[in-house]
């Protein structure tokens, strides 16, 4: 059974992967150490939706849960148009760079590589302003927890566990 300290303790690690994959994802921007920081932002990402799609779900009775929701989605498709251009000829997210990556486009005139620029110059604030909105609504997440006493935040998460426990049955059998 979970509770509410391991509930505050997952919802900070979210935050900190969250913090992390916007900074990673801005260093890409910049140019800065490219395999690390394209590297980095992936695994930030990744351990923010593990949080997300995994854990973070035990909480989507809260009101706030639908603002984190709202504003990961936003920063997903953010992040996505930045690495698009990064990564035009891979797949979003990608792992290699069998096309030589960001820098490649820098070195390759054909690009159009002011018109990149350009683009990623004028994501980079919604970047910004998209992460500071998840993390005001996560921290929203955070007060609705803490308020919530012990043996209620039990109970629901008792509730919401049984419910899930019965569609798993349900579509298994």
């Amino acid at each position: 059974m979970i509770d509410k300290r391991r509930i505050l303790e997952q919802l900070r690690a979210a935050k900190s992967a969250q913090i992390q994959w916007r900074a990673y994802t801005q260093a890409l921007v910049s140019g800065q150490e490219e395999d690390m920081a394209r590297t980095m932002a992936i695994q930030a990402r990744t351990k923010f939706g593990r949080w997300y799609y995994g854990s973070g779900q035990k909480l989507n009775m809260f009101d706030a849960f639908d603002k984190v929701s709202r504003h990961h989605k936003i920063m997903q498709e953010v992040n996505a148009r930045i690495f698009d251009l990064l990564y035009p000829e891979e797949e979003p997210f990608g792992a290699g760079k069998e096309n030589g990556g960001f820098l490649s486009w820098f070195r390759n005139p054909g690009r159009d590589m002011e018109k990149r620029r350009a683009e990623l110059e004028r994501l980079l604030p919604q970047l910004v302003e998209a992460s500071s909105e998840l993390m005001r609504s996560i921290d929203e997440l955070e007060v609705e927890v803490q308020e919530m006493p012990e043996r209620d935040l039990t109970a629901l998460l008792a509730e919401d566990h049984q419910h899930i426990d019965y569609e798993r049955n349900f579509l298994v059998n």
